[in-house]
């Protein structure tokens, strides 16, 4: 069975005065795991309502807490969440308990695991005590493949922790609008599409480069080889966890070995059906999942 870790924000996405448990790592997670993936999400969360609540949720979506830690002296992880035309915009709250991920704790309880993909985006390494564990974790556990799905979020990321983090990855998952502020950040200058993402995939020399562009489709870039896939015509509803689902999707099939096509058809319906639904975690028809699965 594939196993895959998944690094980061455990968080509440407040939508309309609704709690939606969310966070990308989370919502990657759970998808691999409804895809039959043996999933663990390494996380923080504080002490509060929130926390517990967030515990029992990730129990009820068949995933294991073991890994989640505590920060009684932090807050569990809120986002508000404004929707306009179905896009979301966030406003996120600093100093949050996944802030405070330690890795001592981490790696006590996985000395002796490895892994087929371990997961991470940009946000929860904001803050140096996150971003340090995720380092460390890195180069203590064996992975085959390092997802970086960049999620740029309002502001919390910079040069170095762009780097660091493609340095370390073997496949990179960025959105049409995030492209662009990569490429000014490491190149200092405008580029077009293709010539942004070959520059990307060879600079960092990276596996897989995956765009996602909403209702204009997805392309992987495979050894300078753009493989493009349209999207599903589809009545918006959110696209909260959209993104997420169509990772867990591609990278589910992308291990199995399916090629990139097909990766990215699998990816096109999971984030299609949870971008037609409410909140970032719907269930998802067992025969949906079967059309998903390798």
């Amino acid at each position: 069975m594939t196993k895959i870790l998944s690094y980061g924000e455990v968080l509440f996405d407040l939508i309309e005065g609704e709690a939606h448990l969310g966070g990308a790592p989370l919502n990657f997670a759970v998808n691999c795991s409804r895809l039959g993936a043996d999933v663990k999400i390494l996380s923080a969360l504080g002490a509060d309502n929130l926390a517990a609540s967030a515990r029992e949720q990730i129990v009820q979506f068949g995933l294991s807490t073991e890994l989640i830690q505590e920060r009684s002296d932090k807050a569990t992880g809120q986002v508000s969440v404004s929707l306009h035309n179905g896009q979301p915009a966030y406003s996120i709250e600093t100093d949050m308990a996944y802030d405070y991920i330690s890795e001592k704790e981490a790696l006590a309880s996985m000395q002796h695991d490895h892994f087929d993909l371990f997961y991470f985006g940009s946000l929860a390494q904001r803050n140096g005590v996150s971003r340090d564990s995720l380092k460390r974790i890195i180069k203590e556990i064996r992975f085959k493949e390092l997802f970086f799905d960049c999620n740029l979020r309002q502001g919390f990321y910079h040069r170095e922790l762009i780097e660091d983090s493609l340095n370390c990855a073997t496949i990179l998952k960025l959105n049409d609008e995030e492209l662009p502020i990569i490429t000014k950040l490491l190149y200092h200058r405008n580029m077009r599409v293709a010539e942004a993402c070959c520059a990307l995939a060879d600079t960092y020399n990276l596996k897989l480069l995956i765009l996602t562009a909403g209702s204009e489709g997805a392309t992987v870039f495979h050894k300078s080889t753009p493989y493009f896939v349209p999207a599903l015509p589809i009545k918006v509803s959110d696209t909260v966890g959209a993104g997420d689902a169509f990772s867990a999707a591609f990278a589910i099939n992308f291990l199995a070995g399916l090629s990139p096509k097909e990766c990215l058809e699998a990816g096109n319906r999971l984030g299609a059906f949870v971008a037609s639904q409410r909140g970032a975690l719907p269930e998802i028809p067992q025969k949906l999942k079967e059309d998903c699965s390798p």
